[in-house]
């Protein structure tokens, strides 16, 4: 039921592509393979749209909200890598 919708929302162009799907899993990591652009221009794009940023006639309150959500965006994208040392242990104590 899920691949039929998937499939029926598909450019008819696309549809040729990822007619044999078995299951709705694989039809949609095939879909994300294909056109997923990566993180690295997301993460730019903030980091450029966080340094541009200005008041100008905003409030307070919008401006920073605004700075807050462009943060808390790239955040998401910014995972922590697994420490491989004892640093991480010895700031948390």
């Amino acid at each position: 039921m899920i691949v039929s919708w998937i499939f029926n929302h598909l450019d008819e162009e696309l549809q040729n592509f990822v007619v044999g799907a078995k299951n709705a899993k694989i039809l949609w990591d095939d879909l994300r393979e294909r056109f997923s652009q990566g993180n690295e221009s997301r993460i730019h794009q903030l980091k450029t749209d966080i340094c541009l940023l200005r008041q100008d006639k905003k409030s307070v309150s919008e401006y920073y909200s605004k700075l807050k959500s462009l943060w808390d965006e790239l955040e998401l994208y910014l995972d922590l890598r697994a420490c491989t040392c004892d640093a991480g242990a010895q700031i948390t104590t």
